[in-house]
């Protein structure tokens, strides 16, 4: 029998991907969890935001491992600074969760926590996600060439897309209408990334200049 800590965890995964953070109370979360006790989130945990992390940290770290394991074989290959390689290594810890996780709203918490409940600076700093600040730092030299600013909206536009999209098929898994097979959404979705983190600096110069002569 899973311990009342986890069986926390596992219902305010559940409840926030469905629900969002403000939306859903520490009562609601305790009473999915099987517990009596209606406080039983704040005994364990203290508050709704540090069940957030615990849930964050506790998701986050199998997948961060997997990622910096297939950095170091990249690494061993030659292929460390490859970008298209990179992003696949973003991209494979999240498809892998998709895939052997069954049922899942690990991909929605995340949208939620991130996006809706802008908790993005608190979760970043957490120490399971040393394989993602690796990957965003070999990613980053692939981005020199353009201003820090529009760095800034290229790597936020590249997360986005990727917990948007992945989020979106995991939301279609839950009530099986999948449209298309994960590997092909995946493989779609590595090439529009590198195509996005490949975009000339001048493109974005042009759209700005559009838009404030209007």
């Amino acid at each position: 029998m899973r311990d009342a800590r986890q069986r926390l965890l596992d219902a305010g995964e559940v409840l926030i991907a469905e629900q969002g953070v403000a939306m859903v109370s520490l009562r609601q979360i305790a009473e999915a969890a099987g517990h009596r006790n209606t406080s039983a989130v704040a005994y364990h945990f203290g508050s709704k935001r540090a069940l957030v992390q615990a849930i964050y940290a506790d998701r986050m770290r199998a997948p961060d491992l997997r990622r910096q394991q297939l950095l170091a074989e990249l690494d061993a290959a030659g292929r460390g600074d490859d970008l298209a390689a990179l992003v696949g290594v973003f991209l494979r810890p999240l498809t892998e969760t998709l895939e052997s996780r069954g049922p899942s709203s690990w991909l929605r918490f995340l949208v939620n926590t991130i996006y809706g409940a802008q908790l993005a600076p608190e979760l970043g700093a957490d120490d399971s996600t040393a394989g993602i600040h690796e990957l965003s730092e070999r990613i980053g030299r692939h981005l020199e060439a353009l201003p820090p600013s529009v760095r800034a909206l290229r790597w936020d536009a590249f997360v986005r897309l990727v917990l948007h999209t992945l989020a979106a098929y995991e939301a279609a898994m839950a009530v099986d209408r999948v449209t298309a097979p994960l590997d092909v959404v995946v493989a779609d979705l590595a090439e529009v990334l590198v195509a996005l983190l490949r975009a000339p600096a001048a493109s974005y110069a042009a759209t700005a200049s559009a838009v404030m002569a209007r």
